[in-house]
């Protein structure tokens, strides 16, 4: 009996002594004091930080350096399909060879043929004969190409109006068949053909 009448007396007592504790004047007012200065001092916040004029120029020499590596790859690029086109043009080959017969060199004339024309004419027998022209109707003077390479497939046509020393008033027109072989063009036989009146885009 008594436990059970502690019980409420106790309850009644915790209950006053809340109610005083919120009458107090002091009480309050401290309660007052710590919320306003919880909302006037907020929990600081990490400035963000701002680019330093260092990371600025690093920023923007890393976006010039890749401008300048696209532009090297492109230019890069751009020049090994030139110098490709260059090595797969038929016309190229016929030009090099009157250049190296302009300067005698046989042995690097002879180079652009191909294997079935090496075959059919040797090396010696190409220098006595390339060497008897010279000595006949001068050395090579000038050659020039007559419009583009005719090209069907693997085999290839280019005319070439080649001038010699000996009468640089006319050019004799050569006819100049050309193979594929591996990957660059040789030339296969060359015709002879009628001589025409110089013109002056010969070079």
């Amino acid at each position: 009996m008594s436990d059970a009448k502690s019980r409420p007396d106790l309850s009644g007592i915790l209950e006053q002594r809340r109610r005083e504790l919120s009458d107090r004047p002091d009480v309050s007012a401290r309660m007052r004091k710590l919320s306003a200065s919880n909302s006037r001092n907020p929990l600081p916040v990490a400035p963000r930080k701002r680019p330093t004029l260092l990371r600025v120029i690093l920023a923007g020499l890393a976006v010039v350096l890749l401008l300048a590596c696209a532009i090297s790859a492109a230019a890069a690029v751009a020049s090994g399909v030139w110098f490709r086109n260059q090595l797969n043009d038929p016309s190229q080959t016929a030009l090099d060879f009157y250049s190296a017969l302009h300067q005698q060199d046989y042995t690097r004339a002879y180079g652009f043929f191909s294997d079935d024309a090496k075959g059919r004419l040797s090396q010696s027998a190409f220098a006595a004969q390339f060497s008897a022209y010279d000595s006949v109707s001068g050395i090579v003077e000038s050659y020039t190409t007559e419009g583009n390479a005719t090209v069907q497939g693997s085999a290839a046509v280019v005319t070439v109006d080649v001038v010699r020393r000996g009468n640089t008033s006319q050019a004799q027109v050569q006819t100049i068949h050309l193979v594929n072989q591996n990957g660059s063009w040789t030339i296969d036989r060359i015709e002879l053909g009628k001589t025409i009146p110089v013109s002056n885009s010969s070079q």
